[in-house]
């Protein structure tokens, strides 16, 4: 039976790989901040619109709000900007939906019985998702306005201003490589086992 995309098996990679690069100094600075009344109310805004339920609504009233921003609140509008480079968000959904793509190309390549190497399926999906990076930047300003909304600026700032932190770059930095690694990876694996599955690859 194929593993590939075990949620909490690649969570507990990430954290393998992930803890042992940051000093003490460095996972207290980040505790400290998580473990704040702000960290924690913050943590519990992403909770909560982090449904399925929820993503239509994200999309439009979120690109709603975004787009008033520039006129209304451009002050909330560059918060909202440093915030999304702070976790290098666009970095992170790209890897994603790279990942996801080549294994949903490598099945429909193996379903047409197409026999073709990794390289030459990651060469597919690289030149199909060319728009990709602006899909990805357009969601997540409409996800960003839509679940930061009640923030105040001043508690908008203070998480921002921790994002920029030297800890919280590294934590994040730390995050995305790992995650790109491994999601390649757990792509590769998916792909290989459909195309083992039908027969286009030996096991």
């Amino acid at each position: 039976m194929d593993t590939s995309f075990n949620s909490r098996d690649m969570v507990l990679e990430m954290e393998a790989e992930v803890g042992p690069r940051l000093t003490p100094e460095e996972i207290g600075q980040l505790y400290e901040f998580f473990s704040s009344d702000l960290g924690l109310g913050i943590s519990e805004l992403e909770i909560d619109a982090s449904g399925p339920e929820l993503a239509t609504i994200k999309a439009t009233e979120g690109s709603a709000i975004y787009s008033g921003l520039a006129s209304k609140d451009p002050e909330r509008l560059a918060l909202y900007n440093r915030l999304l480079d702070g976790v290098d968000a666009v970095g992170m959904g790209e890897a994603l939906g790279l990942n996801v793509s080549y294994a949903l190309v490598a099945g429909m390549v193996g379903a047409a019985k197409r026999p073709m190497s990794d390289e030459q399926i990651a060469a597919l999906v690289k030149k199909s998702t060319i728009n990709l990076r602006q899909a990805i930047t357009d969601a997540l300003n409409s996800s960003t306005a839509y679940v930061y909304r009640e923030l105040s600026l001043v508690e908008l700032g203070e998480y921002v201003a921790f994002l920029e932190t030297p800890a919280a770059r590294k934590y994040y930095e730390l995050m995305m490589t790992a995650l790109d690694r491994i999601m390649t990876k757990e792509s590769r694996q998916f792909g290989n086992s459909i195309m083992v599955a039908l027969g286009q690859r030996k096991a």
